[in-house]
């Protein structure tokens, strides 16, 4: 309830950019492409005992629509009791637009979530 304070009046979209795109950075597959030619070069090869590459990539953004439709449910089944607990309906429906937001996104393929292991 602390941090509701910091974001009255900011809106949900300003809400989900300024919140969730902080935690972890996001990557372009052009980006993913550019790094592992960077690992590859010679300047880096030549302090590496062996080279560097994707040992493992996979989409994992189908999995994480499923992940936050469960969110969702969850947090409508218990609505009730996050109003008792005086939680701001604001800020419950900025939770329920997030989920919503998120899920449509990964499920219509708009937002990937790559899982990527590089190994030497």
């Amino acid at each position: 309830i602390e941090r509701y304070q910091q974001y009255k009046g900011i809106t949900e979209d300003k809400y989900i950019k300024n919140e969730w795109s902080t935690f972890r950075p996001l990557s372009s597959n052009s980006t993913v492409v550019k790094i592992n030619k960077l690992l590859n070069t010679d300047e880096v090869k030549k302090h590496l005992i062996k080279k560097v590459g994707i040992y493992s990539l996979e989409n994992i953004g189908s999995h994480y629509a499923k992940t936050l439709n469960l969110w969702n449910q969850n947090l409508q089944s218990n609505k009730k009791t996050l109003i008792n607990l005086n939680y701001p309906e604001k800020l419950i429906k900025i939770w329920e637009y997030y989920f919503a937001y998120c899920e449509a996104a990964f499920e219509s393929n708009f937002l990937d979530d790559l899982q990527l292991i590089y190994s030497r």
